[in-house]
């Protein structure tokens, strides 16, 4: 019964030490997104929310279409999000 415990207590440190190094990437990859959603608002202004649903996006590994009129942006804040990802962008 004394191994047992033994082992349930190994069993809880790791537990314990994953659960803290999942914590620690989490905070490492919010913070991250936090750096690269206020780098993409030093150059694209007032589209907060279309800039979380395009980080969304990327991290969900999924599309997104940008729809709106002509002169609003959009080309724009995919090149940055681009540059800002160190990733290339073309437009179609």
């Amino acid at each position: 019964q004394l191994a047992a415990g033994y082992a349930q207590a190994a069993d809880d440190q790791r537990e314990a030490e994953e659960a803290a190094f999942i914590r620690e990437k989490i905070k490492e990859y919010a913070d991250r997104l936090t750096a690269a959603r206020e780098d993409i608002a030093t150059e694209i202004f007032g589209q907060d929310e279309v800039i979380a649903h395009m980080l969304g996006c990327m991290i969900a590994d999924g599309h997104m279409l940008a729809e709106g009129l002509p002169g609003l942006g959009k080309t724009s804040l995919v090149s940055r999000l681009s540059r800002v990802m160190g990733l290339e962008s073309k437009r179609i």
